[in-house]
């Protein structure tokens, strides 16, 4: 099952990750040098590194593909994440790339068989992650990073009366992969929310993690965002985007048809600062198939992003004044309300005017009898709802009722309604004789809508 705060105690500290990395790369050639010294990739390799300088996609020289999984173990299960990035081979241990700030580069990582890459948090700019098969791309731009040791290293924290490093085009990345089993093999439980990527400009992160409910169902993802401002709550230094897949808006709740509405996004989807319990300025789009498509990089083969469905997940935007902030990025609770109030009556939610509306069931239920020639007696009746229903079944004869059967299901599909004889079927049965009769349902759905049924059928004992 998804673990509860996924590697929510491991700070996201890229400084103590790639410090050991000494970004000594061999011989140069067509394939990404691997940075040697304290790496650990675990059969994970680059399979291309690519720069786009002056509108050409060339091989960065002097630059090496840095890869460290970590593991800690968890409660019936070992978690584990990778430590990312491009670093330079020239001053050694800092994740400096030394290529123009803000220079787009196209990484390619082939992941050995069960590793999947679930959350991608990355330090860049515009990115796109995609998966396929055991391939991921990785596509995004350098971006400058202001470091402070002190927030590292189990250090004190944060402090911005300190005067950080900067270092001017770095890339860097921390990705949360599936876990293992106790026997260290794959865990593909949580493999369907799969998929998301996000970017910020924090300090001292904590990887975003799936707050889960009583159940096990997803109901946010949660994310810790920290850095210097400038203490005027109008400038806005600090920014988490991403994409987030829809199979975790269809946790929430949402369905695919609500998340096509540009227009509703913002009524039931909001990022919330638990700090202070108030939302932080955000946009939300739905992201199709073609959004996801990366840019063509001569000699690459890049993968397909997912398809299945118009929509595939939403693109979030935010921004905000910083300070340390716990960002939860969920279905605002009274639309959530109003999506499972809507289905609990059988209705169906709907976008209207960019406002959540809830169209009425008016269609009766679809029946199919699965027993056909006769009812014995002892067994249930057998027949398939298309929907919830609830079933009342009666079998008369000469006006006389022989026995009857009531059954609520709670989904859609085959459903069993015992049979009770009255005195009245137990006496005409007790000859061992089969009764003609009349099989009368009486078949209701959420909504109310009735079917009534009647077919000819054997009593037999």
């Amino acid at each position: 099952m998804w673990t509860r705060g996924f590697f929510r105690t491991g700070l996201f500290s890229l400084g103590l990750a790639l410090s050991g990395w000494l970004a000594v790369a061999g011989e140069a050639s067509a394939a990404p040098a691997m940075c040697t010294g304290n790496v650990n990739p675990q059969g994970l390799a680059a399979t291309h590194l690519l720069a786009k300088i002056n509108g050409i996609w060339v091989e960065p020289s002097n630059v090496c593909v840095g890869a460290r999984v970590e593991e800690n173990t968890g409660i019936g299960m070992i978690n584990r994440g990778l430590y990312l990035g491009v670093w330079n081979t020239v001053d050694g241990a800092f994740p400096e790339t030394h290529l123009p700030p803000g220079t787009p580069i196209s990484l390619g990582i082939r992941r050995p068989p069960g590793m999947i890459f679930q959350t991608t948090f990355g330090r860049w700019r515009n990115s796109v992650v995609v998966s396929e098969g055991d391939e991921t791309v990785i596509q995004a731009s350098t971006v400058p990073w202001d470091y402070h040791h002190e927030a590292y290293f189990g250090g004190p924290g944060l402090n911005c009366a300190l005067q950080p490093a900067r270092w001017p085009s770095t890339f860097t990345a921390y990705v949360a992969l599936n876990p293992l089993n106790p026997d260290r093999t794959p865990n593909l439980d949580s493999a369907r929310y799969a998929g998301s990527f996000y970017e910020s400009n924090t300090v001292g992160a904590v990887l975003p993690s799936i707050r889960v409910d009583e159940y096990g169902s997803p109901t946010g993802l949660q994310v810790t965002v920290s850095g210097c401002g400038d203490a005027d709550p109008l400038t806005h230094e600090g920014y988490f985007d991403g994409f987030t897949p829809i199979s975790l808006f269809r946790a929430f709740g949402i369905g695919d048809q609500l998340l096509q509405d540009t227009a509703l996004l913002p009524e039931i989807v909001e990022i919330r600062d638990l700090t202070t319990n108030s939302p932080i300025g955000a946009s939300f789009a739905p992201v199709s198939p073609s959004a996801l498509a990366q840019e063509a990089v001569p000699g690459v083969t890049l993968p397909s992003p997912p398809a299945g469905s118009e929509v595939i997940g939403v693109r979030t935007t935010s921004t905000f004044s910083y300070s340390e902030r716990v960002l939860l990025q969920r279905g605002r609770p009274r639309a959530i309300a109003f999506l499972r109030r809507c289905r609990s009556r059988g209705g169906r939610p709907a976008a209207k005017h960019g406002r959540l509306t809830c169209l009425p069931d008016a269609k009766r239920p679809r029946v199919k009898l699965i027993t056909r020639r006769s009812l014995k007696r002892g067994k249930p009746l057998s027949l398939s709802c298309n929907e919830p229903c609830t079933v009342i079944a009666a079998v008369r004869a000469r006006g006389k009722l022989l026995a009857a059967g009531r059954r609520k299901s709670t989904r859609a599909g085959r459903i069993n309604v015992p049979l009770a004889l009255t005195a009245a079927g137990r006496a005409r049965l007790a000859s061992g004789a089969s009764v003609r009769a009349v099989l009368r349902l009486t078949v209701r759905d959420r909504a109310g809508n009735t079917l009534r049924l009647r077919r000819a059928r054997q009593l037999t004992g």
